[in-house]
């Protein structure tokens, strides 16, 4: 009795949740709530056992999935699968986040195979292994790869060269110095990288390379570098570059193996002047980043080659702008700026800066057109009459040649910017653009030197093509007409992406693309066929035919013999192009992500 009334004196205990499996007097929950730990609420349990005997609570296990490796930065970022959907993946657009779709995707450069032979050993099956150890410093992964026949390509290293997105003044890849040399010294492989920069580099360049127009980069550049180890160890990697994507087999991979070791040292001593406050830049290093574009530019790497064009801005802004607080600084920069090289060099940016905005929405990344104003005139593939001496005097119909390049670079730089603004605008907005543009192609049409005029009435049969009156300047005048039909074509394309049947004259479009390439076929020959890439890969975008789509596909097939990888990347793209025409023969609506080819192609 009185066992029965100390129980019944003390209070009962109750709680909104147990773990475990609840006591035998309650409700019996399903075998998958026991497995989680769950049990009714307010059910009473057994107070009797101490906390000791109950089982522990089951820590969470997160339910396993595939890691995904490719798709969107952001998706990867956050470790869940991406659809890969352009412009944007689903998960971003529901959760309203930044996305950079299929552009944000990881790619390797192969910075080339182990120069050191394993002992033979048993075949074995074929596997990849991923070596986990970072080396210090660059984010790079060791993949070993090992195949049971013949040399395979142990420790290849491989290094990521997308670049973030976060805004930077310099953001430069770094790459491995190779381990060891290839050549018997590297005094000689160093000579025969730069000698090959200066004779053969040098003419691939500057297109039009002749005893009038006289060659920076083989008569000035030697002397030029002479203060800039950087500027030398770039010249360097671009004749080992070249070296490289025009050989095969092991050549290549050493001469790679040298040109991304040379590219490394000379970006980090180039962000080694650049970090320096006591460091002035001078003419030499915008020199300097000029070159890294163009190894960008032959290595074909998008996210480079915008960067080291913003690098070249910001050195640009530094040395024509003045500063005031610091006179000797101010009398230093006055005096590089007006260095004989600043011309041709202000005119190579502008050149690379208008391809990059055709390539791109955006514009330039200079405003305006500089190379007029602060370069002096355009003056890179048709001449440079600033470093002629004096008892050259220069051509005139060159110099008309020149301007009118100058005037159709203002409008391919305004339909880029165009191109940036266009979702913003209204369609009618867009028409209105669109005109004004068209007619600024028209005025420059009426403006152009007779010899533009001339050959623009032209059938171009071979008889007729006999009779032009300015036979030494033929050539020139057919690139720059190609130049013109392209850029016709291209505001097209612009105008009318994302706008179902906007282009209702399609025989007007036809019309450009069969001058164009006519134009290259008859007047563009060897080398002088790089000058005139762009309108080639234009040409080869919209056209319809298959006849000249086989055109271009040799003609792009032939270039890749020069070296520049920039070429192979457009042929890969225009072949994705030829592809879907042949899927869909009714055509579609094009947006500006499919126009855009993110290729420098100058």
């Amino acid at each position: 009795m009185i066992n029965h009334q100390r129980r019944r004196s003390q209070p009962q205990k109750r709680f909104s949740t147990a773990v475990g499996c609840p006591a035998q007097n309650s409700p019996q929950p399903s075998p998958l709530q026991c497995l989680h730990g769950f049990t009714p609420m307010n059910t009473p349990t057994d107070t009797s056992e101490s906390p000791e005997s109950q089982p522990p609570a089951r820590k969470r296990v997160r339910r396993w999935h595939h890691r995904g490796f490719t798709g969107c930065s952001t998706c990867r970022r956050r470790h869940v699968r991406c659809d890969e959907a352009s412009p944007a993946c689903k998960n971003c657009s529901r959760l309203g986040l930044e996305c950079d779709g299929t552009q944000g995707r990881m790619t390797f450069k192969v910075y080339g195979p182990s120069q050191t032979q394993e002992p033979a050993k048993a075949p074995r099956k074929r596997k990849t292994g991923l070596d986990t150890d970072d080396i210090p410093g660059t984010g790079v992964l060791s993949i070993k790869q090992e195949e049971p026949d013949g040399p395979g390509c142990e420790g290849i290293v491989v290094s990521p060269t997308t670049v973030a997105q976060s805004p930077a003044h310099f953001r430069f890849q770094e790459p491995i110095a190779p381990p060891n040399l290839v050549s018997t010294t590297l005094q000689s492989a160093d000579e025969r990288y730069y000698t090959h920069f200066i004779d053969q580099v040098s003419t691939l360049l500057l297109i039009y390379d002749n005893s009038t127009n006289l060659n920076p980069y083989r008569i000035h550049f030697p002397d030029f570098a002479r203060s800039s180890p950087s500027m030398v160890g770039i010249m360097q990697a671009l004749g080992a570059l070249h070296l490289a994507n025009t050989s095969v087999g092991p050549q290549r991979n050493r001469h790679f193996q040298q040109a991304m070791g040379k590219y490394g040292d000379a970006v980090q001593l180039f962000r080694a002047r650049y970090v320096q406050p006591s460091q002035q830049l001078g003419m030499t290093d915008f020199a300097t980043c000029l070159l890294l574009c163009l190894f960008e530019m032959m290595d074909s790497q998008h996210q480079n080659w915008a960067v080291h064009l913003k690098g070249a801005r910001e050195i640009y802004n530094l040395l024509f702008y003045p500063h005031t607080g610091n006179s000797p600084r101010e009398v230093q920069r006055v005096a590089e700026s007006n260095h004989p090289l600043r011309s041709f060099l202000v005119s190579l940016l502008s050149y690379l800066d208008v391809a990059g905005a055709c390539a791109t929405p955006g514009g330039t990344v200079v405003e305006g057109n500089y190379w007029k104003t602060l370069g002096g005139g355009w003056e890179y593939n048709l001449g440079t009459p600033s470093l002629s001496s004096p008892s050259m005097p220069d051509d005139p119909r060159l110099v008309e040649l020149r301007q009118a390049w100058s005037g159709m670079m203002e409008v391919q730089a305004a339909i880029s910017t165009f191109a940036r603004d266009k979702q913003w605008m209204s369609p009618d907005y867009q028409d209105v653009v669109y005109k004004d543009i068209f007619n600024r192609l028209v005025v420059w049409r009426a403006s152009t030197p007779i010899s533009l005029q001339l050959l623009g009435d032209m059938e171009l049969d071979d008889e007729s093509l006999r009779r032009f009156p300015f036979p030494d300047v033929l050539e020139y005048v057919g690139c720059i007409e190609a130049y013109e039909k392209a850029t016709f074509v291209h505001l097209h394309q612009v105008a009318g992406a994302g706008r179902y049947m906007w282009i209702s004259d399609r025989a007007y479009l036809d019309m450009l693309i069969t001058r164009i390439l006519t134009l290259i076929r008859k007047l563009s020959k060897d080398v002088g066929q790089l000058a005139v890439l762009w309108p080639l890969f234009i040409a080869g975008q919209e056209t319809r035919d298959e006849t000249e789509q086989k055109y271009v596909r040799e003609t792009m097939e032939d270039l890749k013999r020069f070296g520049f990888r920039n070429v192979e990347k457009g042929l890969e793209l225009l072949e994705k192009v030829w592809f879907k025409r042949r899927a869909f023969p009714d055509g579609w609506t094009e947006t500006l992500d499919e126009i855009q080819s993110n290729i420098l192609l100058p």
